[in-house]
């Protein structure tokens, strides 16, 4: 469930995609841009293929699925009346954009459409530094998941996880489904559902974590410097040739 207050759209024209660049940066001159992205698709890496971008502002009701299947490149370079492509917001230095572990979007993002992020903020990176700082990441040195972030700090109630298990159900091969099916079109309601709700929360899930800071956060600010450096190192390596984007390693938690 993407929310009550939200509205999801597809933009699988250029003249949705203009839509979706003017309602991802026209914001009040008070507001700092915030853009909540996710990816799916087959295979999701330099090897993979993407299907959907999602994207949405935090000034905006509207949640945006790209469609890359339908567009491909198009998505990212055709411009508003403005001049502004999706390549520009997400390559920009001045928008914030927040994703919950950027490694394998921004892998594909750089090696298949040659993306280059700037201004991203890991939300798993943010989870992981509130643990530290409640002395509670030792104990726990692994990552967690977005399913068990939102559940365990947000709490969105069980239609959230209804409507993760159908879209899990039809595209995890662990349980007969296949990615491919983010390829077919129409885009399966459950899908649409699901790749909405990916990005529906991230906003809340990042304020809520702001405030579980423990006894360890001294300085707030250095652990701002320390998830900033942390997430700039997950972008480095996506981009590097020798990254492997599989393997046990990749649940660790890294130092920050």
């Amino acid at each position: 469930m993407a929310g009550a207050q939200t509205v999801t759209r597809i933009a699988d024209t250029v003249a949705l995609v203009v839509d979706c660049i003017e309602d991802l940066t026209t914001y009040p001159s008070t507001t700092q841009p915030c853009i909540a992205v996710d990816l799916e698709g087959v295979q999701l890496s330099r090897q993979g293929r993407v299907c959907l971008v999602q994207m949405k502002a935090n000034h905006s009701r509207i949640i945006w699925l790209l469609d890359i299947t339908v567009l491909g490149q198009m998505a990212f370079d055709h411009p508003s009346s403005d001049g502004t492509t999706v390549r520009d917001i997400l390559q920009s230095t001045s928008i914030k954009k927040i994703f919950f572990d950027v490694r394998r979007d921004a892998e594909a993002l750089y090696h298949i459409y040659d993306i280059d992020m700037n201004n991203v903020c890991d939300i798993q990176i943010v989870e992981l530094a509130v643990r530290k700082s409640n002395n509670r990441a030792q104990a726990q040195p692994y990552l967690n998941g977005l399913a068990r972030c939102v559940t365990d700090y947000l709490r969105p109630g069980v239609q959230w996880s209804l409507v993760k298990e159908r879209g899990v159900a039809l595209f995890s091969p662990n349980v007969g489904g296949s990615f491919e099916i983010f390829e077919q079109r129409p885009l399966h309601p459950a899908l649409v559902e699901y790749s909405a709700q990916d990005v529906a929360l991230l906003a809340a899930l990042e304020e809520h974590l702001m405030l579980r800071f423990g006894p360890l956060a001294k300085n707030r600010f250095s652990w701002g410097y320390r998830i900033q450096v942390a997430s700039e190192n997950r972008l480095r390596e996506a981009r590097s040739p020798f990254y492997d984007e599989d393997g046990r390693h990749r649940a660790l938690a890294p130092a920050i």
